[in-house]
């Protein structure tokens, strides 16, 4: 289990477009680090893209996607921002999530 901070930007963002409150923000970032989806773990497409917001920000964060949102988080686990992935990378999102939730939950 992890211990989330959220910067100010991250929770007002988080406040904006999840229609959350500030209080909730620590809950959302913990699932979203949780049972989201890594960027190491994309490819195609989604990868590329992925690649161009992991180099624009901090290259020791971690990007993280959850819910159709792209969580980007500081080395220390703390939530930097989030935002919405763009329409057309949207069905990536799920198809790739759903097969790395089947390889997560698979027996060894």
């Amino acid at each position: 289990m992890h211990t989330i901070f959220t910067t100010n930007h991250g929770a007002d963002s988080m406040r904006h477009r999840l229609k959350t409150s500030k209080s909730d923000s620590a809950a959302h970032a913990l699932e979203a680090l949780d049972k989201g989806l890594p960027r190491e773990e994309t490819g195609g497409n989604l990868r590329r893209f992925l690649d161009k917001k992991y180099f624009a920000y901090d290259r020791e964060g971690k990007i993280v996607l959850w819910r159709n949102f792209i969580w980007i988080f500081t080395k220390g686990s703390q939530l930097k921002t989030c935002y919405p992935m763009p329409g057309n990378l949207a069905r990536d999102v799920q198809t790739q999530l759903a097969k790395f939730n089947v390889r997560k939950t698979a027996p060894m």
